[in-house]
């Protein structure tokens, strides 16, 4: 149906509509906040004379319908939104706020949606380790998460160059970054989400990943050249990768810091890393790690190996808290898994699995472990070297083709994840370009019925504005002329790209890479009354694979609007209305 997205499971159309110019007279059983969260941010008019006595609208809870499953009835009785829960009450009022948008008129038309999501879990991994993204940023993300419907957001909080929260403790005080969130921020911010039917992971990293952290406290550096070294995971020589964790000091301060974090940030689980050790190999070059594997072999009666050490300690870290009910998740990682291990992993802990290989998430699974799957050439968002996505060196920005075709069988959920390697310097909006086409396309792979859909179906879906061809111009081509009182809002631009598989093993095929590349630096350049082009909007960053929009600033003297260079490879749509209206979420203000 135009102007939802993701796609409803079912849309039955009736005859007739009703008129929502007066309003609603709210009756709301569900005992929730969802009214006040998304209904009150919209209105439909007031009551006058002109306008018709508001329209009764009931708000409940209907377990029946199951989880996060919504239903919206509107008929000349009244119209009813009813959730299965108080987040499918909050997934109902946003139904009715898509249909209240894409009304014409007033007038409502008579129908009954049926949404339910085809994922439980449904995430975002946001990489504020290596990065600190400003809190107004990470806000409006937890809107437009809640409008798509995804109900997981995973602060990663510390990576090898940042330590971004800052516990309270003498102990603590020392770790933090200069830029690094108070504990009450994160508080507040995992209340905020947590409105909006969005649970929230904080995450940190443990043992490897932890050069910031034995930066800020040097005896907790391994003192071994290899296992001090990260070079291959960060791409130059690092201080420091892999905490000493067998030193008992040492021991007892990781136990300490593990649990002020999980007692001061209110998250509903936490992250403990666990990811991108060393191989057995490497980490048996250290005397006292086969010491110790030598003793767990001892007490286990199998032969133990130095990764069997490491898996030992990560449940050691994680076991009084799974123990007084807290949900701990870790990363997988070959090291944890496989059958000649001494250490089994806690099967109580979650994994979240970004393996490349569908087969090894499954593997996992079949193991008996809850996972969160995001594999990595098709879930990861790694916009790396700036100005972004060169051949050879990067992830892709996410296939909408790939992402919308991968098969992850068995997994609790899924989410994308959002690294900062190598781009750690841009802006948020750097970041935010690129997640603008994965989130919607990722949030349809979770509700829709993604595998008869392609990608360009699935972003035409999104554009309940677009109105081609009416104004008294030219509408798709490289130059249009304005002679209407709409303004044109934006570009909307899809590349020319050859049939079939566009990226393999996390990148773009060649042929894709330089069409997409040759996109890069096209601007709108536009000319009023006086005869002078000026340019309106330059599209610094590389396109994705379906659709994309180019807003463009109020342009109050424009004649002309034309594409530069007029030979870009790309589809051009001139849109009239603003694009993002149906589109994005509606913003509260703080």
């Amino acid at each position: 149906m135009a102007g939802f997205a993701p796609h409803p499971k079912s849309v039955e159309r009736r005859n007739g509509a009703v008129d929502i110019r007066g309003g609603f007279d709210l009756d709301d059983r569900s005992g929730g906040d969802a009214w006040r969260v998304r209904g009150g941010s919209f209105s439909c008019g007031s009551v006058t004379a002109e306008h018709p006595a508001p329209v009764r609208l009931s708000i409940d809870v209907d377990q029946s319908l199951g989880r996060d499953c919504s239903v919206l009835d509107v008929t000349h009785a009244g119209i009813t939104v009813r959730g299965g829960d108080g987040a499918g009450v909050l997934y109902g009022v946003q139904l009715l706020l898509r249909a209240v948008r894409a009304a014409e008129g007033g007038g409502l038309p008579e129908m009954r949606i049926e949404d339910a999501p085809r994922l439980a879990v449904r995430g975002i991994c946001l990489d504020l380790g290596r990065r600190y993204w400003s809190l107004t940023t990470l806000y409006s993300l937890v809107d437009e998460m809640a409008w798509r419907g995804l109900n997981r957001l995973q602060l990663q909080l510390t990576d090898w160059n940042g330590f971004r929260v800052r516990l309270a403790g003498e102990r603590f005080a020392v770790l933090a970054s200069d830029d690094a969130y108070e504990v009450q921020e994160l508080n507040d911010l995992i209340a905020y989400a947590r409105e909006r039917s969005i649970r929230v992971t904080a995450g940190i990293n443990l043992p490897a990943h932890a050069t910031a952290l034995i930066q800020a406290m040097p005896e907790l550096r391994f003192g071994h050249e290899i296992l001090d070294d990260g070079a291959r995971w960060v791409g130059w020589k690092t201080d420091g990768w892999l905490v000493d964790f067998l030193d008992t000091d040492n021991r007892a301060f990781l136990h300490a810091l593990v649990a002020a974090f999980v007692e001061q940030v209110h998250a509903d689980a936490h992250h403990l890393g666990g990811d991108e050790w060393f191989s057995d190999a490497e980490l048996g070059l250290a005397a006292e790690l086969c010491a110790e594997a030598a003793r767990i072999g001892r007490v286990s009666g199998r032969a133990a190996s130095p990764a069997d050490v490491v898996t030992d300690f990560m449940n050691e870290l994680a076991a009084a808290h799974l123990d007084a009910g807290r949900s701990i998740e870790v990363w997988s990682w070959p090291g944890f898994f496989g059958e000649d291990r001494a250490v089994v992993l806690d099967h109580r802990l979650s994994v979240t699995a970004w393996d490349d290989d569908i087969a090894d998430i499954v593997a996992i699974t079949d193991a008996g472990y809850r996972v969160i799957a995001s594999p990595e050439k098709t879930h990861y968002v790694t916009p790396r070297t700036a100005p972004g996505n060169l051949a050879g060196v990067n992830y892709v920005a996410v296939s909408g083709e790939e992402l919308l075709s991968v098969r992850v069988p068995h997994v609790a959920g899924e989410q994308l994840c959002v690294w900062a390697d190598w781009a750690e310097e841009q802006a948020d909006d750097y970041f935010s370009w690129y997640m603008e086409h994965a989130l919607p396309l990722f949030a349809e792979r979770a509700w829709g019925d993604f595998a008869r859909r392609t990608p360009v179906a699935v972003a035409d879906a999104f554009d309940a504005t677009r109105r081609d061809g009416r104004m008294d111009a030219v509408v798709e081509g490289a130059r249009i002329v304005v002679r209407t009182r709409d303004a044109v809002r934006a570009v909307r631009l899809l590349p020319h790209l050859p049939a079939g598989r566009k990226a393999e093993g996390g990148k773009w095929l060649p042929e894709v890479q330089r069409t997409l590349d040759a996109c890069r630096g096209i601007r709108v350049r536009a000319r009023g009354e006086t005869g002078v082009w000026r340019t309106v909007h330059r599209m610094d960053h590389q396109l994705a694979d379906a659709w994309r929009w180019l807003r463009l600033d109020a342009a109050h003297d424009v004649v002309d609007l034309a594409i530069e260079p007029d030979d870009a490879p790309v589809r051009v749509q001139w849109v009239l209305r603003d694009p993002l209206t149906d589109d994005l979420a509606p913003r509260n203000s703080r």
